[in-house]
């Protein structure tokens, strides 16, 4: 996620950090703390039944990329939109007064891993605790005005179990996956520490013995939007294993054959170049180094069409679990469950989370005992993150410039071994810091809304307001092309499939 720059202050951190005794143990899971924060008294907390409803006198954002709209009403029928105008005759329905308000497309995270329960691995979560967790964190999407994720590397079980969950009408925003997850023996996320019980039902590895055609067929009755393949040999160290080009061509020809787009896990322009060679449909992560996107990577991206998606906020979201910067954030605070909450802000999480990152990133020749010694070297400075934070910004300009298809995703989740890539408030953050980066509010809205909807085969049903699409939409105070992506942050009302619920509702109702 970073690399470490000067190693004088992070001594002088470990100093302190080691001769800091451990403090009280870690939470654990009890009926208390397996729970949204239940809303404060001035949060409206409304739901509006059935899956009807009629949007009046609102500004209008319909994600075509036009301008916006002033005193537009928006007819749900049956949880499709039927009517949108100005002062709609229509059937007697409930209505929102949307007076001064902002309605637009409900949002798309192109990267959310909803298996992941942060802090699951450092607490030992048992099953059950991890499977509360998951069902909470599908609210806090909602809440977030986010009606759409996609998954990359899920579990078949929790795949299969949190889609049925969804269909018997509990809250959460709809799944696309990617299955199976590619990587070989002993590379990106195959060890315990980054698994945890939260992935206990994952695709086992690839090697050269592995019949693919066998693997792609098993992930079938998923109904994968497409497979993603790791070439990560590691963040801090290359010390993880990658596939040789004969596995790679076996993995691209299978995919191939079988009809399967390849979305690749790559982060840097060295590795880039060994994604393209697998006819990508697209690329996970833009990079978070500190270089430039190399131009013959972004002339290639751009001749073939491929997709990006943006995951600048990485190493942001990574620090907070040691700069602890979230901690007086309100609307962070109400999206957290209580167990995952008490975990990032618990004092000793800080040291416990450097030696487990130590552990996951050393090389083999490191001694876990010496790796948690320098334990500070593997924690992203405020430099580090910035330095990272600017560089995926630079790329995503770059891609914009060039025609280069991107969307949004933030790597909410991300692995259960670290603390603070809280779901739903992942996807805000990497919108917030695009804006502050100078990317156009207008290409920040087409990415989390129309293009990414474009890029699963599903345009013609979600993505932007249009008639006979579905009713998934956002109703804020405040409008985003005026005020910028913290106005996202100001929703009155998540229509999900028709049914209009305050973000509170959507937090703690059933």
């Amino acid at each position: 996620m970073f690399r470490p720059q000067s190693t004088a202050p992070l001594i002088v951190l470990w100093v302190a950090m080691a001769c800091s005794p451990s403090t009280t143990p870690l939470p654990t899971a009890t009926a208390d703390n397996l729970a949204i924060p239940p809303p404060t008294s001035d949060v409206p907390r409304t739901r509006i039944s059935g899956r009807s409803v009629i949007v009046r006198n609102a500004t209008l954002i319909d994600g075509l990329g036009g301008p916006s709209r002033k005193g537009i009403d928006v007819w749900v029928e049956d949880g499709l939109i039927h009517a949108i105008g100005p002062d709609l005759t229509t059937l007697q329905r409930p209505e929102i007064d949307a007076t001064g308000l902002t309605v637009l497309p409900g949002l798309i995270s192109a990267h959310a891993h909803v298996q992941s329960v942060p802090g699951s691995v450092l607490r030992g979560d048992d099953t059950e605790a991890v499977e509360v967790q998951q069902q909470l964190q599908l609210r806090a999407y909602l809440a977030s005005g986010i009606t759409t994720v996609l998954d990359p590397a899920i579990g078949p079980d929790t795949a299969s179990r949190l889609r049925a969950w969804l269909d018997d009408g509990h809250p959460g925003p709809e799944i696309f996956l990617l299955a199976p997850f590619i990587t070989p023996t002993k590379g990106y996320m195959t060890s315990v520490e980054m698994r945890g019980a939260a992935f206990a039902d994952f695709w086992p590895a690839v090697d050269a013995s592995t019949d693919l055609d066998a693997l792609f067929a098993d992930a079938r009755p998923l109904r994968p939007s497409g497979s993603k393949v790791a070439i990560e040999d590691g963040v801090v160290f290359a010390n993880l294993p990658v596939f040789d080009d004969e596995t790679l061509t076996r993995i691209r020809d299978s995919a191939e054959r079988n009809d399967v787009r390849l979305f690749v896990h790559s982060m840097a322009n060295v590795d880039h170049r060994r994604a393209l060679e697998l006819n990508p449909y697209a690329l996970v992560h833009v990079g978070l180094w500190d270089e430039p996107i190399a131009p013959d990577v972004l002339d290639e991206l751009q001749r073939r069409g491929t997709y990006v998606i943006s995951t600048i906020t990485l190493n942001h979201l990574a620090a907070w679990g040691w700069n602890r910067d979230f901690e007086d954030d309100a609307w962070i605070r109400q999206r957290v469950p209580l167990l995952q909450w008490e975990t990032a802000t618990h004092p000793d999480t800080p040291r416990r989370l450097s030696h487990l990152t130590a552990d996951m990133m050393r090389p083999g020749w490191i001694p876990l005992k010496l790796a948690q010694a320098s334990a500070p070297m593997f924690t992203p400075s405020a430099h580090d993150v910035a330095k990272a934070t600017a560089s995926g910004v630079a790329a995503i300009a770059a891609l914009q410039e060039a025609g280069v298809p991107w969307v949004v995703g933030a790597d909410e989740g991300n692995s259960p071994a670290y603390t603070t890539f809280f779901h739903g408030v992942g996807t805000q953050i990497e919108l917030e810091q695009l804006d502050a980066g100078g990317i156009s509010r207008d290409a920040i809205l087409q990415a989390c809304t129309r293009r990414p909807a474009q890029m699963l085969g599903v345009e013609h049903r979600i993505g932007t307001l249009e008639v006979g699409k579905q009713a998934d939409l956002i109703v804020v105070r405040d409008n985003p092309l005026d005020h910028g992506m913290v106005a996202l942050r100001t929703i009155q009302w998540t229509i999900r499939d028709g049914e209009a619920r305050t973000p509170a509702s959507w937090l703690a109702d059933p």
